[in-house]
């Protein structure tokens, strides 16, 4: 029988390259320069002296929402588009009732299904 063959081969022709010879980078610089190429290098900037101003302004209450964090079971998410009065309206009530957003949305929905269901009656 003949002896298997090695799957790489012989790898003894083969030599590792010389490491190459690195450029100076002032010349690197000059190219780059020359060729208006943006260095990912941060700049020196200039520091401007702002006279001291009274306290920044604290943005208006209405716009910092609390988190709302809730442990209910609820494990399906609903992203809708909705326009800013819409979605502040949808938080003012939840406020109100102090009440989980998916509790408010739930009773919203139900009332769209009774309103329906009232419309749907012969009269």
């Amino acid at each position: 029988m003949s002896a298997r063959v090695s799957p790489f081969g012989d790898l003894d022709d083969f030599q590792p390259r010389s490491p190459a010879s690195r450029t100076d980078d002032g010349i690197i610089d000059k190219i780059a320069e020359a060729s208006n190429f943006p260095s990912r290098a941060p700049r020196a900037e200039r520091v401007e002296v702002v006279p001291e101003q009274g306290p920044a302004e604290v943005p208006a209450a209405s716009s910092i929402r609390s988190q709302r964090r809730y442990r209910t079971g609820r494990n399906q998410q609903l992203n809708i588009k909705a326009s800013k009065e819409t979605v502040d309206q949808f938080y003012a009530l939840a406020d109100a009732f102090g009440e989980p957003l998916g509790v408010v949305f739930e009773r919203a929905v139900k009332a769209l299904r009774d309103e329906r269901r009232d419309e749907a009656k012969p009269r």
